[in-house]
């Protein structure tokens, strides 16, 4: 097993992770506690963080495959209505 000195992303706090495999990460990692895991959880959702570039190769996306992300989605999945643009209705008339 292996110990590691990490500092918790949230609140700065150093605290010791057990690593026993490459594969077996420590519950809460790379957190020192649930309360900071669910703080960092709260600004995602709140939007305090973003994304603040375009995902690698989503221009390049084909017609085609643009139309089946629009296709997994539903109005009942997509209540801000992000899908609501020109693309999302042509998608739907080609179904």
């Amino acid at each position: 097993m292996k110990v590691v000195r990490l500092k918790c992303p949230v609140c700065g706090r150093e605290f010791e992770a057990k690593f026993s495999g490459p594969h077996d990460l420590p519950p809460g990692f790379p957190f020192c506690s649930p309360r900071c895991k669910l703080i960092d959880l709260g600004r995602w959702l709140s939007e305090e963080y973003k994304i603040s570039v375009p995902l690698p190769g989503a221009e390049s996306l084909s017609e085609g495959e643009k139309r089946l992300l629009v296709k997994a989605f539903t109005a009942e999945d997509d209540p801000d209505g992000f899908l609501e643009g020109e693309d999302h209705r042509e998608a739907e008339g080609d179904a």
